[in-house]
């Protein structure tokens, strides 16, 4: 195994100077790069909706945030091996939505589901979010957030 080798002052002084991301922003980008196979920027949120909800306008509504929201459509590209933020235009978005309701015990299930998804990667050159809308009975519902850092 080799040693990590340590970053070159200059070459990182070039790219806090050649990139459009923010020291905070490049930190967390170095993080990723270092341990691309390890979720830690990955912050999970679950809220819970004690209330029936009418699907098409919970949509319509998380539409109408991505797309007044230049952080929900932020990316992250690299440039000639430089990262660069990019917010992507306004465009449709159609939250995923599961149905709990019917299984037998709905809130395992989406605890299952949540250990399973909160960890996955983020491919940061398309979405810095992930997101659904799930059922667990008429009157319940869980909104899953998850963003990056």
């Amino acid at each position: 195994m080799s040693p990590i080798q340590q970053p070159n002052p200059e070459a990182l002084d070039n790219l806090t100077d050649a990139s459009n991301l923010t020291a905070d922003q490049l930190m967390f980008w170095v993080g990723q790069k270092l341990h691309p196979d390890v979720p830690l920027h990955n912050l999970p949120s679950i809220f819970t909706i004690s209330q029936a909800i009418e699907l098409a306008s919970f949509r319509a509504a998380f539409q109408t945030l991505v797309n007044s929201s230049d952080a929900l459509r932020m990316v992250i590209e690299e440039v000639d091996d430089i990262p660069q933020y990019r917010i992507k235009p306004a465009g449709p978005y159609d939250i995923p939505y599961l149905d709990f309701s019917d299984k037998a015990e709905p809130e395992a299930v989406l605890q299952a589901w949540v250990a399973d998804r909160a960890p996955r990667m983020f491919d940061i050159e398309n979405s810095l979010f992930d997101t659904a809308l799930i059922k667990l009975s008429s009157q319940k519902f869980v909104w899953y957030f998850n963003q990056h850092h």
